[in-house]
């Protein structure tokens, strides 16, 4: 467990959805103080790439990192262990400003786990980037480990921090808490559709303590978290992630128990030609397949082809099948592209959420490639998820349509 107290936070944000939206501030530098050090990212030194139009008198290495989409070159004199970075991204350092290193001397276990000692060398620089009229600055950390063959410390390897955060107030439930958002990734990208996992970390204040317990106040986007017996969830962050957008998923249903025999609802849901598909209804009476499939040339190639051919089986026996394309709004090209391959004759879910969708909730398909199979004479489950396989289906089958 660990505790970071939050200074002062720099504004009020609303939960979306019923609930409204949500606005963050990059941190103030006191506040990015509190952050720790994060997680470095390192870079290969080597010799000045093409993108360094003119390279540093003596002997130099050089390496480039990416921040905020961009990337920027650094040149490191080996001699006095001074680092140049070119901020204005035009192949020169000669209208760029020099950050000398501090140098930091510790003792590590060697390979065979005996005291040595560990010279870095280590500098800060500034990142400045306007947004809404104003400049925020990104302090980022810059280091080198000097080569010592007893260490597992990386040779000429640039090691690359980051000190920056969001911080600001949320508003869940009618009650404000601070909160705080951190790229842990030093990549300076904050966006998240609230499709899948998310490599962003997310700390609310729950207990309004004014410190942030790592391990209880941590929320992770992609999952539901309850605040007050409501649950909330994490809609999207815009890619500065000064913008957060909650859902009050109070109204979304959980997963369904899809075991042996579980009981499934009737539902409506937007088909990926356009139409909506009526479930029972569209089926007549016939035992439907729901498969998550993601669009990728794989999955349309392989999984889709092979539940073509148990429709060619078994379809004029009963069987139908379902597809839950799990993909972002962007990707429903791509889904119907791979469709039209592998899923000609079956119809396909799309509600633009992926797995994070009230119809993969429902279903419980929480992976991509997940399936059961449901009788829609009586509502149940017939082949649960937990053993329905594209393997051991025939045999299922055979048992559901004896000759």
């Amino acid at each position: 467990m660990f505790h970071i107290y939050l200074v002062c936070m720099t504004s009020v944000l609303q939960a979306a959805g019923a609930e409204g939206r949500a606005t963050l501030a990059p941190a103030t530098p006191e506040e990015q103080k509190l952050f720790g050090p994060g997680n470095p990212s390192g870079y290969k030194l080597g010799p000045a790439p093409r993108t360094v139009k003119t390279p540093l008198p003596g002997d130099a290495l050089y390496a480039a990192f990416t921040f905020d989409g961009n990337e920027f070159s650094v040149g490191m004199q080996k001699d006095t262990w001074t680092f140049y970075v070119d901020l204005n991204r035009d192949g020169e350092f000669k209208d760029d400003e020099k950050f000398p290193s501090k140098r930091n001397a510790s003792m590590v276990p060697s390979k065979e786990q005996k005291p040595t000692e560990l010279v870095t060398h280590a500098a800060e620089l500034t990142i400045t980037r306007t947004q809404d009229g104003k400049e925020y600055q990104y302090p980022i950390n810059l280091a080198v480990a000097e080569f010592n063959p007893e260490t597992t410390a990386p040779a000429n390897t640039l090691l690359v921090v980051r000190r920056y955060g969001r911080t600001g107030q949320v508003m869940l439930g009618g009650k404000t808490y601070k909160a705080w958002l951190d790229d842990p990734t030093t990549r300076g990208a904050y966006g998240y559709e609230g499709n899948g996992p998310s490599k962003l970390d997310l700390y609310i204040d729950f207990d309004r303590d004014e410190r942030i317990h790592g391990q209880f106040e941590k929320v992770d986007p992609s999952r539901t978290f309850k605040l007050s017996g409501k649950p909330f969830r994490v809609r999207k962050i815009n890619p500065s992630g000064t913008l957060v957008e909650f859902d009050n998923v109070e109204d979304t249903p959980s997963f369904y128990d899809t075991g042996l025999g579980a009981k499934i609802e009737p539902f409506r849901a937007p088909a990926l030609d356009g139409t909506v598909i009526k479930f029972p209804e569209d089926y007549g009476g016939k035992k439907v397949i729901f498969v998550s499939w993601s669009p990728t040339p794989g999955t349309a190639s392989g999984l889709l082809a092979r539940l073509s051919t148990l429709l060619e089986n078994f379809g004029s026996k009963g069987l139908a099948v379902i597809g839950v394309c799990v993909a972002k709004p962007e990707d429903k090209q791509a889904c119907i592209d791979a469709a039209s391959i592998g899923m000609s004759t079956s119809r396909s879910i799309f509600d633009g959420h992926g797995l994070a969708g009230p119809f993969c909730r429902r279903l419980g398909l929480n992976r991509a490639s997940v399936m059961l199979v449901v009788d829609t004479k009586t509502m149940t489950v017939v082949v649960p998820t937990k053993t329905a396989r594209l393997d051991n289906l025939p045999d299922w089958f055979n048992k559901l349509f004896p000759k």
